[in-house]
């Protein structure tokens, strides 16, 4: 490519870069007495608190429809209390104790929705989440039922311009050793084996939602805030909640962060339960509401 050419080409990608994830912001903090949230409305409830995840689940005393949940990557994130750097052995063993736990919880025919990157990095090289959570739902007594790619755009022209904010392209303009750039992650679906029951029969997804939410890549932005270092957008759990539950059904995130998945049900008018091991991460989910 002449230089002139390429001089063009990045300038017209840098126009793009106004398109940035969204910021959540949180007003100022206020502090939740003895570390728990619940809020009531008119047909269903928010409910979660600063709890370890195997301990809050098996406290659960309602009948569970549905799992939107974006676990640690065990990438040595970060985060506000939990060091996110095991053994991957000790890492996929938890992670299959906290689905066993709630697979327990689930109602015949409940969905899981797991969100992660398809590789994270450590000191071993790259490794594959998704042969991870695989392997994780299956022994937990899941079926795998789909997998969705969702792309932190809104179309192809706003992804290229959401790569070209990332320079890790390895070896420039050469065959040598070409990186990709990644504006994707993974969303896995598994489901409880059995007929899906539930005591509600509202739908609240649109004829146009249910199109666009059953092919298998998602087009919406990101999310980034200084409370916590990998939140993801209240759009991925809204979705989610909408094509895998009926309105006023039970969801739970056992890794609540600051509040997404509590967010979109709120928003949706489904119940929710949820929980993380950081005070701080609980009181911003509680400002988010």
């Amino acid at each position: 490519m002449a230089r002139n050419k390429l001089v063009a080409s990045v300038k017209s990608q840098e126009k793009f870069k106004s398109k940035k994830t969204e910021e959540i912001v949180v007003p100022e903090l206020f502090e939740v007495d003895d570390s728990n949230f619940s809020k009531k409305y008119e047909g269903f409830s928010i409910n979660f608190s600063c709890q370890d995840a195997i301990e809050y689940i098996n406290s659960i005393e309602v009948p569970i429809h549905l799992v939107v949940t974006s676990p640690p990557y065990n990438c040595d994130i970060q985060y506000d209390t939990f060091i996110d750097n095991q053994k991957w052995d000790d890492y996929e063993n938890w992670m299959t104790d906290v689905f066993s736990s709630a697979f327990k919880k689930l109602v015949d025919g409940g969905r899981v929705v797991v969100n992660f990157p398809q590789f994270v990095k450590g000191e071993a090289g790259r490794k594959s989440l998704s042969t991870i959570f695989e392997r994780v739902l299956i022994k937990s007594g899941f079926e795998l039922v789909d997998f969705i790619t969702w792309v932190k755009a809104k179309d192809e022209r706003e992804a290229v311009g959401a790569a070209g904010r990332s320079t890790a392209w390895g070896s420039w303009l050469s065959p040598s050793s070409p990186n990709m750039r990644p504006i994707t992650e993974l969303i896995i679906i598994a489901k409880k084996p059995g007929k899906y029951s539930s005591t509600n029969s509202d739908i609240t997804i649109s004829t146009e939602e249910f199109k666009a939410y059953t092919i298998s890549a998602w087009f919406f932005n990101g999310a980034s805030s200084k409370h916590h270092p990998a939140t993801f957008p209240p759009e991925l759990a809204s979705r989610s909640i909408k094509l895998y539950s009926y309105k006023y059904d039970n969801v739970m995130d056992p890794f609540l962060g600051i509040g997404s998945t509590a967010l979109a049900c709120s928003q949706n008018s489904r119940s929710f339960y949820g929980c993380d091991i950081s005070k701080k991460y609980v009181r911003v989910s509680a400002n988010r509401l």
